[in-house]
């Protein structure tokens, strides 16, 4: 199956803020008709992950329609039943992506924290947050094993490929970044 994020709100398009999960299937003959997963939610609906038992979706959701400054919320739906819950994280920020372990356990993503943006590790049945990477902005990320690959950029850097291991235990730069002096100026090259 595909799910993926769309808005469609016709003549109110240009201003609304509801986006929903739609699910489409790839089994037998052809795709099956797209469902929509999260018509309940009025407000927007993003960025869905696949359990790696493929039971569960997780997923990014806005509670309050029309506020795009509106905290994004980690939420499991059961893709059996169709319900949900909030995946319960220990801090008030908003998540702004999503990957997961392989053993399912636990959701990686990254939370504007106080002008910067760490990498946290989310574990999904206690809610416990854990910093694996910090001390500028993450940006991209993914997971593959038992490491994650992610880039950092800081004040003093451009965006670096770093590594770390699924508890923040170790990191290691894994780009160059040179800064040289000409004549014209001081450039950086990466």
């Amino acid at each position: 199956a595909l799910v993926y994020s769309v808005r469609i709100a016709g003549k109110t398009e240009a201003w609304s803020t509801n986006f929903d999960l739609y699910r489409v299937s790839f089994a037998g003959k052809g795709i099956s008709v797209a469902k929509n997963l999260t018509a309940d939610n009025p407000a927007w609906d993003t960025g869905p992950v696949f359990s790696p038992d493929g039971k569960t979706l997780y997923y990014r959701a806005m509670q309050r329609p029309g506020f795009e400054a509106d905290r994004f919320a980690i939420m499991a739906m059961d893709l059996k039943t169709g319900k949900k819950r909030e995946v319960p994280s220990k801090l008030d920020r908003s998540a702004e992506s999503l990957a997961i372990s392989a053993d399912g356990k636990t959701l990686f993503t990254v939370f504007l924290d106080n002008g910067q943006q760490p990498l946290f590790a989310v574990d999904i049945a206690s809610g416990e947050v854990k910093v694996l990477a910090q001390n500028g902005s993450i940006g991209e990320f993914d997971v593959a094993g038992n490491q994650v690959l992610f880039t950092r950029a800081r004040m003093d850097s451009p965006a670096q490929l770093f590594l770390t291991d699924l508890k923040g235990g170790f990191e290691r730069k894994i780009s160059t970044c040179l800064l040289y002096t000409s004549d014209a100026a001081d450039d950086l090259l990466c």
